[in-house]
Order: C-alpha cells, then sequence, then structure tokens
C-alpha cells in the first residue's frame, strides 16, 4: 500500500489504518463501511481511533473470506539482536470515543502480536452517561501481548480493555501468550472495567496466560461469558 492514494481498490490500496481514518474524515460516509486488509504483515502500526458512525458499521477484516488472517505486528523489523528498540510496544488500536452512543467497529478475522495491549474501546471512565459500545471482535487472533517479547516495556494490563464500553461481542477469538515478563499476574486477555455493561464474551480460547484471562471490575454489570476454554489460563481463577 501507499498512504498516498485514495484507498479505493485494491490497485490504490492504503498502507495504514491512521489513514484509512484519515480518508473516512474526508468522505463523510453516511452508510456502512469495510476496510478490507490484504494478506501480509504491517509493522509498527498504532492508531488513535475517532471516527464512528451511530447508526453504521466500520468493519476491519481480512480481504478474502478464507486464507491467512493479515498480521499487525508491533515490532519495526523481525528482533534479532535488539529487541528494545525495534519493539516499542503500545497499543495497537484505541478507541477514544465518550459520547454515549454506539460506535460500532467491528474487527473479523485480523492477528495482532506483540504490542503492550491489541484493542482498547475507551469511553470516560467517571461517567456512565460518557460511554462507547456496541463493538465486536470476531475471529481474531491475539499473540504476545503484554511484555512478553520485550522484558524492558512496562507491564501491561489487558490484550483487549473495556473502558465505559457496552454492548459489545468478543467472540470466536484465539488469545495466545497473553502474559508479563514482570508483574505477571497484572494483565488479562480481557479486562472489562469501569461502567462496561452487557457485553458477550463466547467461544474464545485461552492459551497461556499470566493473569487472569477474564475480569470484571468497576461496576460493570449484565455480562454474559459462556462457551470459552481456558488452557494454562489465570493466576487465580478463570
Amino acid at each position: 500500500g501507499n498512504d498516498g492514494l485514495d484507498g479505493l481498490s485494491v490497485d490504490t490500496a492504503l498502507v495504514s489504518l491512521a489513514q484509512a481514518q484519515n480518508r473516512l474524515v474526508e468522505l463523510r460516509p453516511e452508510r456502512d463501511v469495510e476496510i478490507r486488509v490484504l494478506p501480509g504483515r504491517y509493522l509498527g502500526q498504532q492508531v488513535e481511533w475517532t471516527f464512528t458512525m451511530p447508526d453504521h458499521t466500520i468493519l476491519i477484516r481480512r480481504h478474502e473470506d478464507e486464507g491467512e488472517r493479515p498480521v499487525f505486528d508491533g515490532c519495526l523489523s523481525d528482533p534479532v539482536t535488539d529487541v528494545a528498540s525495534q519493539c516499542p510496544g503500545g497499543t495497537w488500536f484505541r478507541l477514544s470515543h465518550s459520547g454515549g452512543e454506539e460506535t460500532n467497529i467491528h474487527f473479523w478475522y485480523l492477528r495482532v502480536e506483540r504490542y503492550q495491549t491489541a484493542i482498547s474501546f475507551n469511553g470516560n471512565r467517571n461517567d456512565e452517561a460518557r460511554s462507547n459500545g456496541s463493538n465486536r471482535i470476531y475471529g481474531c487472533y491475539f499473540a504476545d501481548i503484554g511484555n512478553v517479547f520485550n522484558p524492558s516495556l512496562d507491564p501491561s494490563t489487558a490484550a483487549v480493555r473495556l473502558v465505559n464500553s457496552d454492548d459489545n461481542g468478543i467472540i470466536n477469538t484465539h488469545f495466545v501468550r497473553i502474559e508479563n515478563v514482570t508483574r505477571g499476574g497484572l494483565i488479562h486477555p480481557i479486562y472489562n472495567a469501569h461502567m462496561s455493561d452487557r457485553n458477550q464474551i463466547l467461544r474464545n480460547r485461552f492459551l497461556v496466560s499470566s493473569g487472569d484471562p477474564v475480569r470484571l471490575r468497576d461496576f460493570s454489570n449484565d455480562n454474559v461469558i459462556l462457551d470459552n476454554v481456558f488452557i494454562r489460563a489465570g493466576i487465580q481463577a478463570g
């Protein structure tokens, strides 16, 4: 891809999610949107996402229905000798929206690895009316999240974090090696916090987690957690 192109076809593909958001801001669509990610490994991307439509979805998905998931890799190159400089950590996708309305960001069949946090849905943690919601993570694969890939980084608290974010679905998704080398019990593959209500956590696989795989706190009510598989996951409990 090339961020100087228009992003409207395979031949004019963009290279970054940040530029995809810029194009949406320019175009101001009033309909459902699909951002299709071509096969490959996208290095070092981080995006602060703010563009949403309460009546329409923004779906970020692999380009074809079958095949390998495209990979968003937090490292800048394959770290052979200098892990500290090549793998700076951070959060891959942070939704920042506290408008008290549906944000409708959906992810299908993507792989995210070697970040401190993969996805964070951030509403206002102190005002329940200033939430976001109706986001969905489906069929994704999160691996090596935390500081397991670079122990010099600060420990993380979550692979997927919900802060005053309601009515989301995290479904049919893999959480593999969600670990901190330091303060291992601090990190949770799914951290459902600060008045995050009515979320559905269904049919996921948790394989190796140094902290409890699903944690609820701070007046987060009416969440449903069913049919998940936990393998070597949790310092205290599922």
